[in-house]
Order: C-alpha cells, then structure tokens, then sequence
C-alpha cells in the first residue's frame, strides 16, 4: 500500500468526523461521564472542531475562486450562523 493511500484510509473524511463530533457532543449533553471522560471528549470535539472549520474554509476559498472564474456572483446564505449584513 502506498503512503498516500494508507493515510487517506485513516484520514476520516469531513462527514465521518462531523458524525464523530455529533456523537461525542451527545455524550457530553447526556451528562453520563466522568471528568476525565468528558475532558478526553471535549479534546476530541475541539480538534475534530477545528479540523472541521479549516477543511470548510479551504471549500469556501475553493467556491469563491469558481465564482470568480465563471464571473458569478457569491453571497452568504442568510442561514449561516457566520452571516452579517
């Protein structure tokens, strides 16, 4: 197996870690943890978090750059949690 191939097998894609995510916030909402649990679950949830975000950006960038070479106009969608008029 070739070290591209092997990394994009243990990478999980953007929907296998928001699914990560979802679960790990339900366990933390249910309240069944122990600090130390809930502490390792909200670490995992930060990371995922981020990796989440930064993977987002780089689709946004990616959305925009198209918009521009097929001279298309963008805007947010009014139900963006990051929308502002």
């Amino acid at each position: 197996m070739t070290p591209a191939k092997k990394s994009t097998e243990e990478t999980p894609d953007f929907d296998q870690r928001m699914v990560e995510l979802e679960g790990l916030a339900a366990a933390l909402e249910s309240g069944d943890l122990g600090l130390e649990q809930a502490l390792e679950h909200y670490k995992r949830g930060v990371s995922l978090l981020r990796s989440c975000r930064g993977e987002l950006e780089g689709f946004r960038k990616q959305v925009e750059e198209l918009a521009r070479e097929g001279s298309a106009q963008t805007r947010p969608l009014e139900s963006d949690p990051d929308f502002t008029r």
